[in-house]
């Protein structure tokens, strides 16, 4: 009777417990709810984003030197454009004006030539949170890149982590550029 008894017991805690446990996890993801990512859609949304401002490459952190010129100068400058974000990228700074710049919304839509005009490439960056954003890079409809960029918690530090979504890197290294934070 008593090893009946112990049996019935764990076996109701044991339910008790599993009852619980999908309401904890029902309770923190939301019944029926999709992922969803934040959009920054409007001029008041991105008004304050972390990455605003002139940023260096580091070549002695970086695993490749973005720059056409393969310059130590290597600068991006982002900053508000209305609703969008503009992205300058001199490939030796300072200069007269930038090698590339486009100017791209957060919320997943394409935004033409960001490489070069007239090659059919569109760019899209979609926000994770205010300090690190996914970008795609197409060319003719198909994913040609793929980037992670993030700023560090203090603010000095950019990170950009680029990759071929189709094959990889012939170098066999990772695509990793550190830029330093520059006065405005």
């Amino acid at each position: 009777m008593r090893t009946r008894t112990l049996i019935l017991t764990l076996s109701l805690v044991a339910f008790t417990m599993l009852g619980t446990l999908g309401t904890v996890a029902s309770a923190q993801r939301g019944t029926g709810s999709a992922v969803q990512m934040p959009k920054y859609d409007t001029a008041a949304d991105i008004a304050d984003l972390p990455f605003y401002g002139r940023w260096r490459i580091n070549v002695a952190k970086s695993t490749q030197n973005g720059s056409r010129a393969n310059s130590d100068t290597f600068t991006w400058i982002f900053r508000r454009e209305g609703d969008m974000v503009r992205h300058d990228i001199y490939d030796v700074y300072p200069a007269d004006k930038p090698s590339r710049s486009y100017a791209v919304k957060l919320n997943g839509s394409q935004s033409p030539d960001p490489h070069a005009v007239g090659i059919g490439e569109t760019i899209s960056w979609w926000p994770i949170n205010k300090s690190m954003m996914f970008r795609e890079v197409r060319q003719n409809g198909a994913p040609t890149q793929r980037t992670m960029y993030s700023v560090s918690a203090d603010g000095k530090v950019f990170t950009s982590q680029s990759w071929s979504p189709t094959k990889p890197n012939e170098t066999g290294r990772s695509n990793l550029m550190y830029f330093d934070r520059q006065p405005d």
